[in-house]
């Protein structure tokens, strides 16, 4: 995994929320990453995850999402753990289908309501 300051997302990321997300709420963040970002994708995982992958084009400090997004109460970066899509070289993790680097995984925590 690529090393990134702890307080910066920059880059191609996935970003991870745990269920239960109601859609309005992935609406408004889809719409905030949007004005911030270029979203590739937005899938619901079989374990009910719901993964959003964007591209940060300018790197954006997390306290800066936190502030804007109030509904979120953490973001922590995570270690990619799927090994049979990934091998390592001296130049980082690659995806076997693309040979592209894998993307920085962070967790948004939501605050419970």
């Amino acid at each position: 995994m690529r090393p990134t300051p702890t307080n910066v997302i920059t880059g191609d990321v996935d970003l991870f929320i745990s269920p239960p997300v109601d859609t309005p709420w992935v609406l408004g963040l889809y719409q905030w990453l949007r004005a911030n970002a270029e979203v590739n994708e937005v899938a619901v995982l079989r374990d009910g995850d719901t993964v959003v992958s964007v591209t940060f084009r300018e790197p954006i400090h997390i306290h800066q999402i936190l502030a804007e997004l109030p509904d979120i109460a953490e973001v922590a970066e995570e270690r990619h753990t799927d090994d049979s899509e990934t091998f390592a070289s001296s130049s980082g993790e690659f995806k076997f289908d693309m040979l592209r680097p894998v993307p920085t995984r962070f967790r948004l925590a939501l605050k419970l309501k």
